[in-house]
């Protein structure tokens, strides 16, 4: 996996996806469920470069403060650390179909692991425009809604899950 993770550091290094932000899109389905859940404190798994919090301030329609935001990205060294904590919220916009199918399992895992009342799940069932540094499509798993569904809610717990896919194969589930 580090080296999918290192690809993606030279990525961003180069402004990786700075202009398609992919929590903008879904901001105002992301506020619903966090009132939903009453959420207070939130982790953003897959983070990327945080512009929707730092320039959109996305957080603040949330009723999510500063303080109670936590980005992770493993590929950003700032938001790299995974911290060992619970969040009411855990988002992940747009990283799924960025993990290797071997770690998927690992990861949809550590998800879960820091989610009390919420995880909310974005992901793309079509290739990606954008292809790493390495050559390879960004998009390296690909799997149909109904696919992702079933492979999340081996993991769930008592939390609300949302599934929501665009591309190839769309679809919003939530899990229960």
């Amino acid at each position: 996996m580090s080296d999918y993770i290192d690809q993606y550091k030279v990525f961003y290094d180069n402004n990786g996806y700075d202009n398609n932000d992919p929590v903008i899109r879904a901001k105002n389905t992301i506020e619903k469920h966090i009132k939903d859940t009453n959420s207070n404190t939130l982790m953003d798994y897959g983070c990327g470069l945080c512009t929707h919090y730092d320039k959109h301030r996305v957080h603040d329609q949330w009723g999510i403060t500063e303080e109670n935001l936590y980005r992770y990205d493993p590929a950003i060294e700032k938001y790299s650390v995974n911290p060992d904590k619970v969040f009411d919220a855990v988002i992940n916009t747009d990283v799924m179909e960025h993990i290797p199918e071997p770690y998927v399992d690992d990861v949809i895992q550590d998800i879960f692991k820091h989610s009390s009342k919420l995880v909310y799940f974005s992901i793309a069932t079509s290739p990606a425009k954008a292809i790493l540094p390495n050559g390879e499509n960004a998009h390296c798993t690909l799997k149909t809604h109904q696919q992702w569904c079933e492979r999340i809610s081996k993991f769930k717990g008592n939390q609300k899950v949302v599934v929501e896919t665009w591309g190839r194969s769309p679809g919003s589930t939530i899990l229960s």
